[in-house]
């Protein structure tokens, strides 16, 4: 039982924490995994019990070796790679166990040897464990999603490898275990678990700083697209006032001539009316922030000759924040011309819109023409254009800000040749409005085409 014990407790502790730190790198399930390292186990112990009276650290060593690269294998990282970021937890469990066996010869607490230790070794975990999961998501998470130390893998992995086995080498086979001899294996594993964490804290500190540098980039951007959409909002703010007042002045006359039974005057009035108010900022439904965006992007999508078609059931009070309404809405809009302006001349342009506001749901769908161009990252984000597709779209970015205060989802996909998106995210609570269902001029398109 003790042999069955320690084989156990002597490999399967670190390398079940291996393969944590791998799990999403795996060539095949964490159980299939899982179940080949019990068959190994299970065949040291069946020798370790057949062989000798308790546990023999020769029989032992070779299993270690076969467990590693059996381990390697099962994994779709470069061995230079695995070998770097498992060095330092590996470099401490040898030193853990080293100083396991040093209180083991000193303490004899137990007649039966390995014992005491193989408890040690239980015990230890208390607080190795969580030690190696904060390796996991500070170092080694980060560094295994990066390709940008390829070149250097390699003679880090080979200084790694050299150290470890010169370690090895000062821990013979025989029963040598005196203080000197403790000395020198501690020394030896805490100076290579040094080196080697100095070198990927270095890598990882690089990363960190690259990724600070991205976010600053974004941010930079993103506070350029929200002053640009506060100017814009604030320059249609300004036209939808002098419509407001044209159109207020135009139903006093209206009212004048009604009053006089003046139907001649009343259709010359409208004539005139419809030639002298710029239509370009009429709105097309009962909410200012829609009208505004709407009313901002128009003419662009009018300049590019695209057909566009708006459903627009909205009350006049915000179902979310205005910011985020505008976030989302506005780089939709900005994101849909910048696809349909990339398009070759004489390419068939078409925008469709629908926001609906039902309940304490918001809706909202896109349908816009663009190049037929896709790229996804590793994790199925949409890859930005403008980026050379190498980096996450802003705009996207920036929706899904605002989507996760409320819950919301986005559903993005392309076919014939249109990019569509569908958004649902809950509204404000409380807040059952008066939607307002108003279809759009001729100049807008019909208002019942989207279905």
């Amino acid at each position: 039982m003790v042999t069955l014990f320690y084989t156990i407790v002597h490999v399967l502790p670190g390398n079940l924490i291996r393969l944590y730190l791998f799990r999403r790198y795996l060539r095949f399930s964490p159980q299939l995994v899982i179940a080949g390292l019990l068959v190994l186990i299970g065949i040291e112990a069946v020798i370790q019990i057949e062989a000798v009276t308790v546990f023999s650290r020769r029989i032992a060593f070779p299993f270690l070796f076969f467990i590693f690269f059996y381990l390697v294998a099962v994994t779709r990282v470069p061995i230079a790679k695995q070998i770097c970021i498992i060095a330092p937890l590996g470099l401490l469990w040898f030193g853990m166990q080293t100083a396991v066996f040093a209180i083991e010869d000193a303490y004899p607490v137990f007649e039966i040897p390995f014992l005491l230790s193989g408890l040690l070794i239980l015990a230890s975990l208390l607080v190795i464990a969580p030690f190696c999961l904060y390796y996991g998501r500070t170092v080694a998470d980060p560094l295994l999603a990066d390709d940008s130390f390829d070149a250097v893998w390699k003679p880090l992995a080979w200084l790694g490898t050299l150290i470890l086995v010169l370690t090895i080498l000062l821990s013979p086979f025989n029963e040598l275990r005196t203080n000197t001899a403790l000395f020198v294996r501690l020394s030896a594993a805490i100076g290579a678990f040094c080196c080697i964490g100095l070198a990927l804290y270095a890598m990882n500190e690089r990363l960190r700083q690259r990724a600070l540098r991205e976010q600053l980039a974004h941010e930079a951007e993103m506070a350029e697209i929200t002053h640009q959409n506060a100017a814009q909002m604030e320059e249609n703010e300004r036209a939808t006032r002098i419509f407001r007042a044209q159109f207020t002045e135009l139903i006093e006359e209206a009212e004048e001539k009604l009053a006089h039974e003046d139907y001649a005057g009343i259709e010359q009035l409208m004539h005139d009316a419809a030639a002298q108010i710029n239509t370009s900022c009429a709105p097309v439904c009962a909410n200012e922030i829609v009208n505004i965006l709407i009313g901002y992007w128009q003419p662009v999508f009018d300049r590019l000759a695209a057909r566009t078609e708006y459903r627009i059931e909205i009350g006049t009070e915000n179902p979310i924040d205005p910011l985020d309404l505008t976030a989302i809405l506005g780089n939709l809009l900005r994101n849909a011309a910048e696809a349909m302006e990339s398009l070759a001349p004489g390419t068939k342009r078409i925008l469709r819109l629908a926001l609906v506001h039902q309940a304490d749901l918001l809706f909202l769908t896109m349908d816009n023409s663009f190049d037929g161009t896709l790229r996804y990252d590793v994790d199925g984000n949409l890859l930005s254009s403008k980026r050379a597709h190498s980096e996450r779209g802003i705009g996207l970015e920036s929706i899904r800000t605002s989507l996760a205060r409320y819950d919301g989802t986005m559903e993005v996909t392309a076919e014939d040749g249109l990019f569509a998106v569908d958004i649902i995210l809950t509204a404000a609570m409380g807040a059952h409005r008066e939607i307002s269902s108003v279809g759009s001029s001729d100049q807008y398109g019909k208002a019942d085409d989207i279905s």
